[in-house]
């Protein structure tokens, strides 16, 4: 499966930038280039959502990010942050993509994760 790509980071992440519109914000080292891993999946979610869906959730994995910003954030801060949020997963890696809503202009950026499918055998095909 291909995983879907972003634009090159940009040295401001604002509405005001169109070109941030869909940028990379960061991501961890093992974050694969092109295709998604046999054996893994792929979840996303916007920050925007996850704080309407689970405020508390939310707050959780904002202070186990313990950065600033995504941007600033370290391999391990970025995974500590969605093993919060998504806790049932054995993520491997994360990369965050700024978005704005257009309308609003408020920052929402997305979060990608890829985890471990444990339900297809290590090399990813279905033998059954």
């Amino acid at each position: 499966m291909r995983i879907e790509p972003c634009k090159p980071p940009v040295g401001y992440y604002h509405y005001s930038n169109p070109a941030s519109q869909g940028a990379l914000m960061a991501k961890t080292t093992k974050w694969p280039k092109g295709h998604l891993p046999d054996g893994c999946g792929i979840l996303d979610a916007y920050t925007d959502r996850m704080w309407e869906w689970d405020q508390d959730k939310a707050k959780r994995a904002s202070e186990a990010l313990g950065a600033r910003s995504f941007k600033d954030a370290s391999d391990e801060q970025l995974l500590a942050f969605s093993r919060v949020w998504w806790p049932d997963y054995e993520i491997v890696a994360v990369r965050v993509v700024h978005y704005y809503n257009v309308a609003t202009g408020y920052s929402c950026p997305r979060v990608d994760v890829i985890y471990k499918d444990v339900s297809l055998p290590e090399n990813g095909a279905d033998n059954g």
